[in-house]
């Protein structure tokens, strides 16, 4: 990943230094495609995995939901369950984390990544829009809504 950056700036070099001995060449006009293909796949690519994590995984998440059992009435509930080895790959730490689960509210995530200096990535299925996220879950850097009671959230 570190090989990406490098390139990129040797393209933008080879760019400029051949724009200034000859402008009229086309290979620096693909230099310049390759440039901004690149610099659009770097921002956007993020952006891309997710909607593609979710539109292959939502099916198998749904089922996943759906058998889970009520537990509680409680509005503070917290459980981490263990997800069957068919399902552990829709979660990166093969669990999920139920932070509400009673007959009127669901509010449950799934684990997408985790690392020390970007924090935490995860797929929530709310039952009530994005409130429940904002109420039970603290560290919240961003939520994106990817579909109805489907969200993406970034935390600290």
């Amino acid at each position: 990943m570190l090989l990406i950056p490098f390139l990129l700036f040797f393209l933008i070099i080879k760019f400029i230094f051949n724009v200034i001995t000859n402008y009229k060449n086309i290979f620096n006009w693909i230099s310049l495609i390759i440039i901004i293909f690149s610099i659009v796949l770097i921002f956007t690519f993020n952006i891309i995995r997710i909607k593609i994590d979710y539109l292959l995984n939502n099916y198998d998440r749904n089922i996943v939901i759906k058998n889970v059992d009520f537990k509680t009435n409680k509005d503070d509930y917290y459980e981490e369950l263990t997800l069957e080895n068919k399902y552990k790959n829709l979660s990166c730490d093969g669990k999920i984390k139920i932070f509400i689960n009673n007959k009127k509210d669901k509010l449950i995530a799934f684990c997408d990544y985790y690392s020390v200096p970007n924090g935490e990535g995860y797929f929530f299925y709310s039952s009530s829009k994005d409130e429940l996220i904002k109420k039970h879950v603290k560290g919240i850097e961003s939520i994106k809504k990817l579909d109805t009671n489907w969200y993406y959230v970034n935390l600290y």
